[in-house]
């Protein structure tokens, strides 16, 4: 039985050491159930431009020496016009590709997340968040890997992530890590990630830290943005009152 176990723990050990020398470069699709406040929008409008806006977005992991990073596929610009019923007014859809770029350190814990808010750039810089994951027999194959379920609580929410021992490596979409392999599904929310497509290279990639931008701890950060989307909703609010047509999305 010794033996047996040693044999596990090395080539455990092994895996790791493999995975660490190699680029892995995973495409995840994200989608998001959005919620709109709008007085003024009918109800089929509000549903076409529910369907719109859910269809989702690519973004692209890359993992090499231990360090992420994490950002958007690239795509082009999109623009759809709508109309209400009734002869109401015509409504302009412009969609494009975010340019926010997160890189972690799974050594350190540490990660720096260069993110466009309001006109600027902001660095935020923090260690990465520790989930209490509560591991649970539950298997299912994502393509050709087998997973397995975990659970976890973030915040209000609960994080539901099916991750992948074949791939020995505590990362996963966006800021979601911490098990002992890495997750190629998770669900937080109205929001959801979705391992499309994963390539292992065979030599290392240098990925470059974001370094442009104003620095900021996430806990600022998250009251920065919480007071100015507040302050959005509250004109939207008042101008809606004096007739004037405003749309407030968020998810959730």
């Amino acid at each position: 039985m010794k033996s047996k176990i040693t044999v596990l723990i090395l080539f455990s050990a092994f895996l790791s050491l493999k995975a660490t020398a190699q680029t892995i470069s995973v495409k995840y699709q994200r989608t998001q159930k959005l919620n709109i406040e709008s007085a003024s929008m009918d109800d089929r409008t509000k549903e076409k431009l529910m369907k719109r806006l859910n269809k989702g977005a690519e973004f692209e992991l890359t993992v090499s020496r231990m360090r992420t990073l994490y950002k958007e596929a690239p795509r082009k610009e999109e623009e759809e016009v709508l109309h209400e019923e009734g002869g109401g007014p015509r409504m302009r859809i412009r969609m494009s590709g975010s340019r926010d770029t997160l890189y972690t350190n799974l050594a350190s814990k540490q990660y720096t997340n260069k993110v466009g808010f309001f006109g600027k750039d902001f660095l935020i810089e923090d260690q990465l968040p520790k989930y209490d994951w509560k591991i649970t027999t539950e298997k299912k194959k994502i393509g050709k890997y087998d997973c397995v379920k975990a659970t976890a609580m973030d915040d209000d929410k609960e994080l539901v992530a099916w991750y992948t021992e074949a791939i020995p490596l505590g990362a996963g979409p966006d800021i979601f890590g911490g098990l002992p392999g890495l997750i190629l599904e998770l669900e937080r929310g109205r929001t959801k990630y979705i391992g499309l497509e994963i390539s292992i290279g065979k030599e290392n990639t240098d990925l470059i830290e974001p370094s442009k931008g104003k620095p900021i701890n996430q806990k600022d950060f998250d009251k920065m943005r919480d007071k100015k989307l507040d302050l959005m909703r509250k004109n939207m609010q008042t101008q809606q009152s004096e007739g004037r047509r405003m749309i407030f999305i968020q998810a959730q």
